[in-house]
């Protein structure tokens, strides 16, 4: 009997493990439940993707976790998309970067309305030679400042992604994150509002390992 208890003890973690919680929008678009990022980078952060979203619609979120506890990429950040509702409903432009430090996995989640200027091997490449460099020195904040800049600019059909992944040089300091915050404020507000599109579809998944 003693036998057979342990054995459904050792299963039991396997069938009951709780879906990870999904946190509560309100209204700002970075969320950084790992506690990796300064407050100053995550407010100078909001200022950038508040700026795209007036000047475009598209909105653009950011959501750090530290770990996926067990469950599918795939799955946690659709169930993400589908709670936040990012963009119009009509025109479905919204991205979501995703991103779990402790699993080193990352995704980006387009909306079928921005699938076009944004697919998944964009998306991909934006993980692999923007992201994942930054990632590998800690640099969490260089990353996801080069990740967003990168996803504003494919939006925007300016990012033409190498075929290699580009290696950062380390830095030091908070020189390289304000250069890339500003260069990023620059793309948002410096091109013309993109046209949207008027159909709603299915979500188009893309993402890669860090």
């Amino acid at each position: 009997m003693k036998k057979h208890l342990l054995f459904l003890a050792l299963l039991f973690p396997f069938f009951s493990f709780a879906q990870l919680a999904i946190p509560e929008l309100w209204g700002t678009r970075v969320h950084d439940e790992a506690k990796v990022l300064s407050p100053e980078f995550v407010s100078r952060l909001e200022q950038v993707l508040k700026a795209h979203e007036d000047s475009t619609s598209n909105q653009i979120a950011v959501l750090i976790v530290p770990s996926l506890n067990g469950e599918v990429i795939e799955d946690y950040t659709l169930r993400v998309a589908e709670a936040w509702k990012l963009g119009q409903a009509k025109n479905d432009n919204g991205v979501l970067l995703f991103i779990a430090i402790n699993d080193r996995k990352a995704r980006i989640e387009v909306g079928e309305g921005l699938e076009g200027p944004l697919p998944d091997a964009i998306a991909n490449q934006i993980i692999r030679n923007e992201l994942a460099p930054y990632f590998r020195q800690d640099n969490y904040e260089g990353g996801v400042a080069a990740a967003t800049g990168a996803i504003i600019k494919a939006i925007a059909g300016e990012y033409k992604a190498d075929s290699q992944p580009v290696r950062k040089k380390r830095t030091r300091g908070g020189s390289l994150l304000g250069t890339l915050v500003v260069l990023i404020v620059i793309i948002a507000v410096s091109y013309p509002q993109l046209r949207a599109h008027d159909t709603r579809g299915n979500v188009v998944l893309a993402g890669g390992r860090v």
